[in-house]
């Protein structure tokens, strides 16, 4: 395998990169992909560095397969160390130097300058959300992804423990998301799905919401799944240099997530019905509509 292997590319980053770490400081697993891409955004399009890094949209912005690769090959060979916390991985320099890919030096150089540039700025930013939804899903494809993940998700996210958000608020919340659904045909059918999700969402927040609060749990989960069957297409979408029988997994793995997201919207309006919500709403909703007026003077007439 020769040395311009993306894997061995992302490598080599992987190594300056914990080379650059102050002493006991560390990168967790996902903020090198992070990295990694700002480094590459900031490269010239000619750069071959830049080239050899592919990535795609997910759950937490952009990630590259040879930077997973390249995090498995940095452990087992000792250019980083490894320690699990939990649900996340840290890296810590190693005691091994990775090999340098066979790149012209000015675009090595220029790669390195840079990732010095972001690894600086990365270090003390204490908010990395902020730096990730400020400069980096600036890129993102489609603006519905800040816009729910930073707006949405949060707000329905903290809805299951906060008696005291306004119904209105969170239908604006909703709304806002719906009206920046990504015009790609590729995602028409979550599209319609997730028009589906907003409206039983808008019919339970009408409702005295604080009266049934599995049901407010619920309606947090499934918001947590509407991002999750969104990312899946996303992935599918997005991918470049991935392999077609990876293609072929990611476009099932979408495929099938939708169909499931399907079956929790129905379950999700049956237990509102159960719960005689549609019917509150129904009687709410109507009294002040004029045609609704009409036809209760009509009926006081006869």
């Amino acid at each position: 395998m020769s040395n311009t292997d993306p894997t061995k590319v992302a490598l080599y980053l992987t190594g300056e990169l914990l080379d650059q770490l102050p002493n006991g400081t560390h990168i967790y697993k996902l903020d090198l992909h992070k990295i990694l891409y700002l480094v590459q955004a900031n490269l010239g399009e000619d750069n071959d560095i830049s080239k050899a890094l592919p990535f795609y949209w997910y759950l937490h912005g952009p990630v590259s397969q040879p930077a997973f690769d390249a995090g498995t090959r940095a452990a087992r060979t000792g250019v980083a160390s490894v320690e699990e916390t939990g649900d996340a991985t840290k890296f810590m320099p190693g005691p091994e130097t990775p090999p340098e890919p066979s790149i012209g030096s000015a675009d090595l150089d220029e790669a390195v300058d840079q990732l010095g540039r972001v690894v600086e700025e990365y270090r003390f930013r204490e908010q990395r959300d902020r730096m990730l939804q400020d400069e980096i899903y600036v890129d993102a494809p489609y603006e519905f992804q800040p816009e729910f993940k930073f707006t949405t998700l949060p707000a329905l996210q903290n809805f299951a423990c906060e008696e005291n958000r306004t119904a209105s608020d969170l239908e604006q919340v909703l709304y806002r998301a719906e009206g920046k659904l990504p015009l790609d045909p590729a995602f028409e059918a979550f599209n319609t799905r997730f028009s589906r999700f907003v409206s039983l969402a808008d019919t339970f927040l009408t409702a005295e919401t604080n009266e049934y609060p599995l049901l407010r749990a619920e309606l947090t989960e499934l918001t947590e799944t509407t991002w999750q069957v969104f990312c899946n297409r996303l992935r599918y979408e997005t991918a470049s240099g991935t392999d077609a029988e990876t293609l072929e997994r990611w476009e099932q793995q979408a495929n099938q997530s939708l169909a499931t997201y399907e079956q929790s919207l129905t379950d999700f309006e049956s237990r509102l019905l159960d719960a005689g919500i549609y019917a509150q709403n129904a009687s709410r909703a109507t009294e002040n509509e004029p045609w609704a007026k009409v036809t209760k003077s009509i009926l006081n007439e006869s």
